[in-house]
């Protein structure tokens, strides 16, 4: 999803909308999610906007974000496109360093340094990449589940109460759009069953790969703080948190949405 808040002085309202990625989202889409903002004709008022979204980490690809917003305003107010973790790094350490780490439906690392991103491993999406994020935990969890890598109990349970059949999982995943989105909501069913073992096991595998192939390329990374923003990270915490010590790594602070952070 995409967080938004409007801002007039003290009065903050706060709006939401399904997640805009020019890379998962035609130009027709991301202006049918614009059109959805509640904005009850403040459009001409809105002087300027920020925007922190993934899929922004070249200049066509902010042009189509700008273009987009130019023409939802109606006006022509300053508009500022900024990769998401530009805006998760300034949420989670202000004026201060650190790696700035994503854990949503897709996952990102950063090092923070002098109020940019001073060093990035690349995400690469979730079909070659994003360890440890909703859409990597969701496909570890349907390919244990039908590659048998599960208890049969486990795998019965799993299967008759989500209704995850062979067939469907196939369908979403292939036949329909935005795959990530489908694979990052079985999260949920992992959550669910967190204090399984198993489950356990395949939340913390994807974290391990985390760390592994991304917050370990940054250079002297066990010395700085880390800071994660995301709904997987903030519902698997308590795992993360396992994971992390595990490689005496601490963490500085773990938030649900940056959005606050950037009012």
């Amino acid at each position: 999803k995409t967080d938004w808040r409007l801002i007039a002085g003290k009065e903050i309202r706060s709006l939401s909308t399904r997640g805009i990625n020019p890379y998962h989202s035609s130009k027709k889409e991301i202006a049918e999610e614009l059109e959805k903002l509640e904005l009850q004709g403040d459009e001409q008022n809105i002087l300027e906007i920020y925007f922190y979204g993934s899929g922004v980490a070249n200049e066509e690809m902010k042009d189509i974000i700008h273009r987009a917003l130019q023409n939802r305003i109606g006006v022509h107010p300053y508009i500022q496109i900024q990769d998401d973790l530009v805006g998760v790094a300034r949420a989670l350490f202000k004026e201060k360093s650190g790696i700035a780490c994503i854990l949503g439906t897709g996952s990102n690392s950063g090092l923070f340094k002098d109020g940019r991103i001073y060093d990035k491993v690349p995400a690469m999406g979730y079909s070659l990449g994003d360890e440890g994020g909703g859409a990597d935990i969701g496909k570890r969890l349907v390919n244990g589940l039908h590659k048998r890598n599960l208890s049969d109990q486990l795998r019965e349970a799993i299967i008759a109460e989500e209704g995850l059949s062979m067939d469907q999982i196939l369908e979403n995943v292939y036949n329909k759009p935005h795959a990530n989105r489908y694979l990052a909501s079985l999260t949920k069913i992992a959550a669910k069953h967190i204090e399984n073992q198993e489950i356990r096991n395949i939340v913390s595998a994807a974290f391990e790969d985390f760390i592994d192939k991304n917050i370990s390329k940054y250079s002297k990374y066990s010395s700085l703080d880390i800071g994660f923003a995301g709904s997987v990270a903030w519902y698997f915490r308590e795992v993360l948190a396992e994971v992390m010590e595990k490689h005496h790594l601490k963490i500085s602070l773990i938030i649900t949405s940056p959005i606050d952070g950037l009012v």
